[in-house]
């Protein structure tokens, strides 16, 4: 992998339990795009679940800067961090960082620390890879296959963290889409929150979330949901209720797996067996559409 890209890759506590297959989705894209994960060396938990909650401003803050730290040592190598709810946490902690220099003097944070590039996985792919070279290196393009982009809540806000992409209409990983040939669809849930955060203690609540963002890509024709967020994506397939074929259950797929479908990678390549909403919809989709053309 000497001639590929190198990422400073901060995988969170998350993608080496509960999210165990997007750590293996991105795994598997990576290795086709000839991305190096160069995991940090001795790194700690973000605060995800935390730090709004039991952690004084400072410690909430101090966490993610811990990281920051270890990837300034290579500030060369942008940080990549898959999981939506640890790269919030560094985006939000450079933005109060920069804003509060007493804070960042007081926590070690210098100008290395606040010129890092984080990166999310749909940045990953439109900047650090960039699209042109993504279409290039497509085998099976997933032509006619309909794919709902679901940003959440995590990537895009607080609007005023530096975002990567307009907070309210973003279209960043509809062009990734298009650049493995697939064909976004047009909805108005892309922004909804999920409601992963009160799955546990307001069930009902979650529930009527859910099943609105489901319904709303369904009659948008979607033959699937793409998240870039492993807690959207279990929230979004756990809550959909009867999964029989009668209902129709909605796939749900990472943002990773369409990509390493479009490069040549197999379903058990990508840990996509692990989903609890069956995928092979989607899969039957681009068999549909290339026996029709």
């Amino acid at each position: 992998m000497s001639n590929g890209i190198q990422v400073s890759y901060y995988p969170g506590c998350s993608l080496g339990a509960t999210g165990k297959d997007y750590a293996e989705s991105i795994a598997t894209m990576c290795r086709l795009l000839d991305v190096e994960l160069i995991e940090l060396k001795g790194w700690t938990c973000c605060g995800a679940s935390s730090a709004g909650v039991m952690l004084t401003h400072e410690g909430a803050t101090a966490l993610p800067a811990l990281t920051l730290k270890l990837a300034a040592q290579t500030p060369e190598r942008p940080l990549f961090a898959p999981c939506a709810a640890c790269y919030n946490r560094l985006k939000v902690a450079l933005r109060d960082l920069k804003r509060e220099p007493e804070l960042a003097e007081k926590l070690g944070i210098g100008p290395a620390e606040l010129g890092l590039k984080v990166v999310n996985t749909v940045e990953l792919l439109r900047d650090v890879v960039g699209l042109e070279a993504l279409s290039e290196k497509v085998k099976q393009p997933l032509a006619g296959v309909k794919l709902a982009a679901y940003y959440g809540c995590l990537l895009l806000r607080p609007a005023d963290m530096d975002t990567f992409d307009d907070p309210e209409q973003p279209t960043s990983m509809e062009a990734v889409f298009e650049a493995l040939g697939a064909d976004p669809v047009e909805w108005y849930g892309k922004m909804d929150c999920c409601s992963a955060g009160l799955a546990a203690t307001m069930q009902e609540v979650a529930q009527n979330l859910v099943t609105r963002i489901i319904n709303m890509a369904k009659s948008a024709g979607a033959d699937g949901i793409v998240t870039a967020c492993q807690l959207c994506s279990m929230n979004l397939e756990s809550r959909q209720g009867d999964l029989s074929p009668a209902n129709k259950p909605l796939p749900v797929l990472y943002l990773s797996d369409v990509v390493g479908l479009a490069l040549g990678a197999t379903v058990g390549e990508l840990g996509m067996g692990r989903h609890l909403v069956d995928v092979r919809p989607v899969l039957a989709a681009r068999e549909t559409a290339a026996a029709e053309h």
